[in-house]
This record gives C-alpha cells, structure tokens and sequence, in this order.
C-alpha cells in the first residue's frame, strides 16, 4: 500500500511537470513601432497675375480676354491666380501702357494704336490686313514683339480680335458724300485721327463716359468707336448712323509687363505663349458672330448704316490705310516700311 501511495505521487509529480512545461510562460512579443507618416506637402502658393483693361469689365472687347483667360485657368489654374481688377476706373485709359511697363500690374488688354507715342509700329495692329496667324508666320509678330520689349519693357502676347470687328465713324449728320465730314468734329483716340484730318475734320480727346453726353448736348458731330460698343453704352439713343464700311481692323492685344514674364517659370512662359496662339485664333474665328448680332442690334435700335457709295467706300478705305501707313513711317522709318510691306492685303 505504501508502495502504491508512492508510485501515485510519483505519477502526480510527473503530469503536474508536464503541463507547466506544455503550457509554458509566453514570452514576450515586442511592440511595433507605430509607422511614421510621410510629411504632407506645402501647397504651393500660386502665382497671381493681375489684369487691367481698357473697357468696362462687361464689354464685348473682352471676347478674346476671357478665351484667354479660361484657357489658362484651365491648363495653370493650380499654378497661376489670375486677378481681374478692371478698367478705366482702375488706371486711366491713356496711362495704361505706360503703368503696365512699370509694373503696376502685370497683364494689360489693350488696342495697340494708345501705344503710338512710344512705339510708332505699335499701329501695326490696325493697319494689318493680314490674319493673325500670318502675321506670326512671316516676321511680323517676330519684330512687334522685339520692338515692344526693347523700347516699352512689355511682351506682346498677340491679338485678341477677329473677323469683322472693324474701326468705324458714327454720327448725327447725313453722310451722303465724303465732302460731308468737312468742318465736323469727332471725339476719337489716336487711331482715327490720321484719317479725320485727311477728310478736313477736327478730332478731340475725351473719356468713353463723357461720350454719350457730348453726342447728346452736340459737343461733338460725332464720335470714333469700333463696331463693338455702341449697344452695350447705350450710343444709339443719341446717334443716328454709323458710317458703312468701317476700315481697320481692330487692333487689340494681350500684353505682359516684361519683368514679371521672364520671371515666370519657362515652362509657364511657354505654356502662355501657346495658348496665346490658339485664343488669337479662336477670338478670330468667333467674334464674327458677335458683330453680326451688333449690327442687327444697333438697326433694331435706330442706328443706321449710312453707307457710302462704291467710289466713294474705295477712296475712303484707301485714305484710311494710307494717312495710317504714312503717319507710322514717319515715325520710324527703320521697321514702318517693312511692316507695311508684309501686311498688305
């Protein structure tokens, strides 16, 4: 008995070492270290690009603007943060070239001819009677922009009107010959005067606001404006017609302070010029539409065309380029001859 009692303790011992070894003491796992996150990039701060023009911010001028200005927003919008501040309330109409080439902002959508008295070719832009895209296939554009960076600290970027979109003379008198427009006198910009002196017409200089009130009270016989504009101001109700044809081009463009361009990454730069080009296309392409709905428009309202007999139209458009051309050459006699030559008609 005593030996059985012995072999059972034995037995016991034996199962009790067993277990522990089976269940054993776990031993301890390590902790991971909790991943460490990646740091999250700055945003890159854009880089903004403000726009002043030479209309309200409503006017019709401003197709080619906005096709330019979406295609960039478009295709930079993530790098570049354009700001449109505005028109003639902003900076002065006649000061704008000037305060852009200074850099008091840094994009300018402007008619060409307001840049006369310090780059002479800058008339360029109306006096062409070639397309855009010719002008940049033969040199044109080549020696327009090398002009406007050297002598005013811009960069042409190219034009911003189209097909049809023409300077035109409107007035409160009949114009049944060209002998008509002796003695009267016209509010204008630079770009008519050439053409008004040749006609024995006296010019003055005033804001766009003041042009419906001179019209209205007879300051004026009449006013110079493209065929744009009249609707839109509310002309019609104090003028009777609008001389037919109307004779340059508009010479609209989109133009850089310099300093601020070269600034840009060269990528961007490359990138502005590209869509330049294309909205230079797409404005000429598509504002026919918008004159054609003008034209019916300032009809419907009572301004009607006073359309010059066939003679009389071909000596008019002839005067018009000519007084242009000479006026240009005059004033720089290196590029004005070229430039004539490679844009005639």
């Amino acid at each position: 008995m005593k030996k059985f009692l012995i072999l059972l303790l034995v037995f016991a011992m034996v199962v009790s070492a067993s277990v522990g070894c089976a269940g054993g003491v776990e031993e301890p796992v390590e902790s991971e270290e909790p991943a460490e996150e990646e740091p999250a990039e700055e945003p890159v701060e854009k880089i903004k690009l403000r726009i002043v023009s030479a209309w309200d911010r409503g006017a019709a001028e401003h197709l080619g603007l906005w096709i330019f200005i979406d295609e960039v927003e478009k295709q930079l919008g993530d790098r570049l943060d354009i700001q449109y501040l505005g028109g003639p309330e902003v900076v002065p109409y006649f000061d704008q070239f000037e305060m852009l080439g200074k850099g008091s902002f840094e994009i300018g959508h402007l008619p060409g001819n307001m840049a006369e008295n310090f780059l002479p070719i800058a008339n360029t832009l109306h006096l062409s009677f070639i397309k855009p895209w010719e002008e940049r296939e033969n040199g044109v554009y080549d020696i327009l922009r090398d002009q406007f960076e050297e002598k005013m600290n811009l960069v042409y970027l190219g034009k911003s009107a189209g097909d049809g979109y023409q300077y035109s003379l409107y007035t409160n008198f009949e114009v049944n010959t060209l002998a008509d427009f002796q003695g009267k006198t016209f509010r204008v910009s630079p770009v008519y005067v050439p053409l008004l002196d040749a006609l024995g017409a006296g010019s003055v200089s005033m804001p766009v606001g003041e042009i419906y009130t001179a019209m209205e009270r007879g300051v004026v016989d009449g006013f110079g404006w493209p065929t744009l504009g009249p609707v839109d101001y509310g002309w019609y109700e104090v003028t009777k017609y609008r001389v037919s044809p109307g004779f340059y081009p508009t010479g609209i463009g989109i133009f850089f302070n310099k300093d601020a361009f070269y600034a840009l990454p060269e990528d961007i730069q490359v990138q502005l010029e590209a869509i330049a080009a294309k909205a230079e296309r797409d404005a000429f392409d598509m504002i026919g539409d918008v004159v054609e709905a003008e034209l019916v428009a300032q009809e419907e309202n009572g301004l009607m065309p006073a359309q010059l007999s066939e003679e009389d139209a071909a000596t008019y458009l002839k005067l018009a380029a000519d007084e242009g051309w000479k006026s240009t050459i005059e004033a720089d006699p290196v590029y004005g001859p070229e430039l004539k030559a490679k844009t005639a008609p």
